[in-house]
C-alpha cells in the first residue's frame, strides 16, 4: 500500500543521508558513457569497410532505423515460430492422449483369460517346464548379443 512504500522511502532517505549516499551517483557513469558511445558508433560507421560485413544478422554501416527494422522483423519470426512450436506440442498432446485412449481400449477389449484358455484347451497349449526356459544375463548394457540361431 502507498503508506508502507513511503514508510520505506523514508527510511531510505535516511540510511542516505546518514551514510552520505547520494542515490543519481549511479547515473553519473552512464551519462560518462553514452557520448563515448554515440562517438563510437559515428566512428565505426564511418569506415567503408564496415558497410560489407554483418553481426548477428544485421548489416553493419547501416542506419539506425533500419537496424530496428531488422530487429523487429527478427523478433517477428521468433515469434510466430513460438507459435508454431506451441501448435505442434499440442498437436503431440492431442496425439498422445488418442494413443492413450486407444491403447486403454485395446487392453479393455481383449481378454487374455480367453485367450489363454483358447490356446491351452482349444489349441493344446502348455506351459513350459522348469528345463525349457533359458535364462539371459545382461551385464551393464541394454542389449545382448545373439551367437548362435535360437532352436
Amino acid at each position: 500500500d502507498n503508506e508502507s512504500m513511503m514508510r520505506k522511502s523514508q527510511e531510505m532517505m535516511i540510511i542516505y543521508k546518514k551514510y552520505q549516499i547520494n542515490p543519481m551517483s549511479g547515473c553519473l557513469f552512464s551519462f560518462i558513457q553514452i557520448p563515448l558511445f554515440f562517438a563510437f558508433y559515428e566512428a565505426i560507421s564511418r569506415i567503408p569497410a564496415i558497410f560489407e560485413e554483418t553481426f548477428l544478422g544485421f548489416q553493419l554501416g547501416t542506419s539506425p532505423a533500419v537496424a530496428a527494422f531488422s530487429l523487429i522483423r527478427i523478433r517477428s519470426n521468433v515469434t510466430q515460430q513460438m507459435k508454431e512450436v506451441a501448435a505442434l506440442e499440442s498437436r503431440l498432446e492431442d496425439t498422445r492422449a488418442d494413443n492413450d485412449a486407444k491403447y486403454k481400449q485395446i487392453t479393455t477389449t481383449v481378454d487374455l483369460n480367453h485367450i489363454r484358455d483358447v490356446a491351452i484347451n482349444q489349441l493344446g497349449m502348455k506351459y513350459a517346464s522348469s528345463d525349457q526356459i533359458v535364462y539371459y544375463t545382461v551385464d551393464n548394457s541394454n542389449y545382448m548379443d545373439q551367437y548362435n540361431d535360437i532352436p
